[in-house]
């Protein structure tokens, strides 16, 4: 198959289009020891909203849960702008914590350890701001592959997605970039629902609020986070406790400082204490 570390995982990548979202995307990678555990990142994109949600089943004690949430509206010009950004997670969480305007999530794994993070970052001449998801495993000794989701918002389109990767990363800190994943099996069309079922589905977890949709900017500071159901579609039903605000920096412009304080990262980490690649 072409893929280095088939004696693994099987590499698929699925993309079409729904009703509700022009852009749908399905990464999955199926364990070929056990064909039951497998990590998806599930992508829907319309120009006012888009879902990123992960449901990482090839650990054995630990499932991850996991769903940004980005949305748009339009200002008095009927310009788009960033809106709401929320992050929801269900596993083995270690720590948050909201420091110099860095939160970071800290997860135990039972069998390999990865990075997931969420960040706005500034850049180019004109400014603008856009918001990346990075998610990464280690699949062998030094070795991770990574996969970058980065969201835009256009004045005129709304929100657009970049999907970069898997890449290959080496090294002991997993920096060098050795190239593409080759993909096992690419597919224009909807994956099976039986496949993607576990990261479509509801769960409990916990809820942070990185942007609040039309507030203004306040200081970072490091606040608990609300239990409640999230669905699906992003929405969340409140179990205990007022909804968390982790950074609201507001919304003022359009992707100019725009959603968040320039190089404020929301970093998920996963630990590993053995070092046998899954």
């Amino acid at each position: 198959m072409g893929n280095p570390f088939t004696k693994n995982v099987k590499v698929e990548l699925y993309k079409w289009s729904s009703k509700e979202f022009t852009q749908e995307y399905a990464l999955v990678y199926t364990s070929l020891d056990d064909a039951s555990k497998t990590s998806i990142l599930r992508i829907s994109v319309n120009k006012e909203r888009v879902l990123c949600r992960i449901g990482d089943y090839l650990c054995d004690v630990n499932p991850l849960r996991f769903l940004l949430k980005v949305t748009a509206e339009r200002d008095g010009n009927g310009s788009f702008k960033f809106g709401e950004v929320m992050v929801a997670t269900r596993g083995a969480l270690e720590s948050a914590l909201v420091r110099n305007n860095n939160a970071c999530f800290t997860f135990l794994n039972d069998n390999r350890e990865g990075i997931l993070s969420v960040k706005s970052v500034v850049s180019g001449k004109s400014k603008r701001t856009t918001w990346g998801v990075y998610h990464s495993y280690r699949v062998g000794f030094r070795t991770h592959f990574a996969c970058i989701v980065t969201i835009q918002c256009r004045k005129m389109t709304g929100l657009g997605v970049e999907l970069s990767g898997p890449h290959i990363y080496k090294g002991l800190e997993g920096t060098e970039l050795r190239g593409l994943v080759p993909i096992d099996r690419e597919v224009l069309k909807e994956p099976p629902k039986a496949l993607i079922k576990k990261v479509e589905s509801n769960f409990d977890g916990k809820v942070y609020i990185l942007v609040q949709q039309g507030a203004q900017n306040v200081e970072c500071r490091t606040v608990p986070p609300v239990e409640a159901t999230v669905h699906a579609n992003g929405h969340v039903s409140v179990i205990l406790g007022p909804m968390a605000l982790i950074n609201n920096v507001g919304s003022e412009n359009h992707g100019d400082n725009n959603g968040s304080l320039v190089n404020c990262p929301i970093t998920i980490r996963i630990d590993g204490n053995n070092s046998r690649s899954r």
